[in-house]
């Protein structure tokens, strides 16, 4: 227990920075631990029964001798789950878990902590310069670039689906065949990892890029005389189809049973970027935390700033 959080044993520690390119440019990281030994199972050898050899007088006497070998028949072979009832002290230690994945760990409230109601907007807009970058229209169409690997492609998914469920449909998504279709697009880069310091590497940004429109325009009016002086109609700011460019590298360099569970945690965090949330939490539980890795998870925090950032009137429609 270390500041009334639970963390994974770190053996080894791996760092993956996430980038934004926007008005702004900046650089955080991401932490990965490493994950502890599964438990293996657990299984005793059959007992092997103790037969006594039959005697000479046993085989002069046919009847005697079938009720002899009727008593010393080997009982069935019995295993440790046949011999110890399984209960929920000792199931961990008998049932096996060779094909089971191993837990998965994230980081928790401190134990009897209220429910969270604050948020990090101010953190946000600290990146945005006081700028509400959110969607107007739902759903948000995405495309996820192909790649050999079907998981990468679920893992993605799976980080949509986070931001889907946990908003309670506040935001939605779908997926679509066409790059050109998206608002938001996930590619494949090889951004390679700095042999200088092997606990830092790039684990994934998000670019946005908007530009702002002409506020007036003068139009005459031939009837007043007079040129006058008329808004330009339509959206202040053009904003390109945002992308989230995952570093093939860092994912590919994690153990197998996280790999898939860092992509997706990289993909979650990067398209809270995506949405509108471009500065970072200051809190590790959170899943905007500068810091991302296996353990981490979207937090109460992290869906109270979504909520309150959806609820505002928009400055830059993405």
């Amino acid at each position: 227990m270390s500041q009334g959080y639970r963390y994974r044993e770190r053996m080894r520690a791996a760092t993956a920075c996430c980038v934004l390119a926007a008005f702004f440019s900046g650089g955080d990281s991401a932490v990965f631990a490493q994950p502890g030994a599964s438990l293996d199972a657990i299984t005793a050898p059959s007992a092997a029964p103790n037969i006594a050899p039959a005697s000479s007088n046993d085989q002069a006497q046919p009847p005697a001798s079938l009720e002899k070998a009727a008593e010393i028949q080997p009982a069935a072979s019995k295993g440790v789950l046949d011999a110890e009832p399984i209960d929920e002290k000792n199931q961990l230690s008998l049932i096996p878990l060779a094909s089971e994945k191993p837990p998965r760990f994230v980081r928790i409230e401190a134990a009897g902590s209220e429910a969270r109601s604050d948020d990090y907007l101010l953190d946000v807009f600290k990146a945005t310069k006081n700028r509400v970058f959110r969607f107007k229209s739902m759903p948000i169409p995405v495309y996820i670039t192909p790649y050999p690997d079907l998981g990468f492609t679920e893992a993605c998914l799976r980080g949509f689906d986070e931001w889907e469920t946990r908003s309670q449909g506040l935001v939605s998504f779908v997926q679509v065949d066409e790059p050109s279709k998206a608002r938001v697009q996930v590619v494949w880069k090889h951004m390679g990892i700095d042999p200088n310091n092997v606990d830092c590497a790039l684990g994934g940004h998000t670019i946005t890029k908007w530009t702002m429109r002409p506020g007036a325009s003068v139009l005459p009016v031939s009837t007043l005389g007079l040129p006058l002086i008329l808004p330009k109609l339509g959206p202040k700011y053009s904003v390109p189809p945002q992308v989230i460019e995952v570093n093939l590298d860092l994912v590919n360099a994690r153990e197998d049973d996280v790999r898939l569970i860092v992509l997706q945690n990289i993909v979650t965090h990067e398209l809270g970027h995506a949405m509108g949330i471009l500065g970072h939490s200051p809190l590790r539980t959170d899943m905007m935390y500068k810091e991302t890795d296996e353990c981490s998870r979207l937090s109460q925090r992290d869906m109270n700033t979504l909520f309150r950032l959806y609820q505002m009137k928009v400055t830059v429609p993405l």
